[in-house]
């Protein structure tokens, strides 16, 4: 049995997961954006605005987080590629 792995197939779904990943930290970042005003501006005092101050401060460590994982996996995705290239080359 012959196993067919398409290089093409996965360095666009590498590709595809990298670009998700810039959009979804850009979505992020603007959703972050948002939270901090509504802080600022929205509720400017009381038990709601510290629970959203508290909220916006544990999100705010994980800006660029999503695109840095994808980055990885795309990374991941190439490295298979030429481990199977390499192995390919050994064995024919």
């Amino acid at each position: 049995m012959d196993i067919v792995v398409t290089d093409e197939e996965i360095t666009s779904v590498s590709q595809s997961i990298k670009k998700f990943g810039n959009e979804a930290d850009d979505i992020f970042a603007r959703y972050l954006s948002c939270m901090k005003r509504l802080a600022e501006k929205g509720f400017v005092q009381g038990e709601t605005s510290d629970t959203i101050k508290s909220f916006v401060s544990s999100i705010s460590a994980l800006k660029g987080d999503i695109g840095v994982i994808t980055g990885c996996v795309k990374q991941e995705g190439e490295n298979y590629i030429s481990d199977l290239d390499r192995a390919d080359d050994f064995l024919y």
